[in-house]
């Protein structure tokens, strides 16, 4: 699985950055340039996973020190990863009305974003989403447990 586009919108000292990312990457550039912001990118996305949303904040330095001061409450901190795993697809199975149904995902859209409050400190998530490409597969039945039951809606 590899990540291989990221935007960010508001975040420390970005106002928007979109990058594609590869198998090898480097980060280089002058003092001050964004370098650490943007691994603290990853960071936060790990204390969120981790911790919660309200702890990666407070483990960030709080509201204040996660959105750009020059934007500010104008704007929603967002956070937008494409991730590829058409090398090793998630896979799953399904039973829906007696027939299996398998699922390959090879490719991912997760994005979020969080409003702040203006005239008092704090934030909501504002939008928060998962996509996925997905192929329908063959499933043997001899021996599969399905994991997941299908449901109409």
């Amino acid at each position: 699985m590899q990540i291989k586009n990221i935007k960010v919108s508001n975040f420390k000292s970005f106002e928007e950055v979109e990058i594609e990312l590869g198998r090898f990457n480097a980060l280089i550039g002058a003092n001050a340039s964004g370098k650490s912001n943007f691994i603290n990118i990853f960071q936060f996305l790990k204390d969120i996973v981790e911790n919660g949303l309200d702890n990666a904040i407070s483990m960030q330095g709080g509201v204040d020190y996660i959105r750009n001061i020059n934007i500010g409450a104008s704007k929603n901190l967002s956070i937008e990863l494409h991730i590829d795993s058409k090398d090793e697809p998630i896979k799953f199975g399904a039973e829906k009305d007696k027939e299996l149904i398998g699922i390959s995902a090879y490719e991912f859209m997760y994005k979020f974003s969080i409003e702040f409050y203006k005239k008092k400190r704090g934030y909501r998530i504002a939008d928060e989403r998962l996509e996925a490409n997905c192929d329908f597969v063959e499933l043997e039945k001899k021996g599969f447990i399905p994991k997941v039951k299908c449901r109409p809606r």
